[in-house]
């Protein structure tokens, strides 16, 4: 894991991490904006959040570009896939799946709310795998604080840049993530 203060790398992976309402989903639809106006392709999701008293309540997944957005998980509706507190749609896990694997060469995948659910086999466990494996795609996760450690492990993803929110708040991170992005982009358009 390298810290983006430290390091000038330039790794093809970028790790946004904090805590529980720490800024990670806002952030990657930061990032998502970013990579639309400067006409980086990207392809991927992102899960926006509810909040019953100081508990999430329910996400509701959206895929990029093409933003189709679709109920992700929730505390209560039956016929969905149970995975410790929540009940995931299986039709969203489809959609998020698309759109991670439409990535051809080069395209930056993006993929929030990875989380303790991934290191127990579900929800984007085999997704998140595939794109690891996908070394010529740039690849933007978003990764519960909680989870930090076992999901670098897991992955095997020590060569990832990580922007902690723990550590300092993401927002006063966006010039050194939005210099990663700039980064990436210029060695992608220079390969052959």
């Amino acid at each position: 894991m390298k810290e983006i203060a430290d390091s000038g790398v330039q790794a093809g992976r970028i790790i946004i991490t904090a805590g529980k309402g720490g800024g990670k989903t806002a952030a990657v639809r930061r990032i998502v904006a970013y990579l639309r106006s400067v006409g980086f392709p990207y392809t991927g999701f992102y899960a926006e959040g509810t909040w019953e008293g100081d508990m999430r309540g329910s996400f509701t997944l959206r895929c990029v570009p093409g933003g189709v957005t679709v109920p992700f998980c929730d505390r209560a509706t039956s016929g969905w896939i149970p995975y410790g507190r929540f009940r995931y749609n299986p039709g969203a896990i489809k959609a998020g799946e698309d759109a991670v694997r439409s990535a051809l060469p080069g395209v930056c995948i993006v993929m929030d709310e990875i989380s303790v659910q991934e290191l127990r086999g579900h929800v984007w466990a085999d997704t998140l795998s595939w794109a690891v494996q996908r070394r010529e795609n740039p690849l933007v996760l978003a990764v519960q604080r909680r989870c930090l450690g076992d999901v670098i492990a897991a992955w095997k993803l020590e060569d990832a840049v990580v922007f902690d929110g723990e550590k300092a708040p993401l927002d006063s991170q966006w010039e050194s993530i939005a210099r990663w992005i700039d980064g990436v982009r210029h060695t992608a358009q220079h390969l052959p």
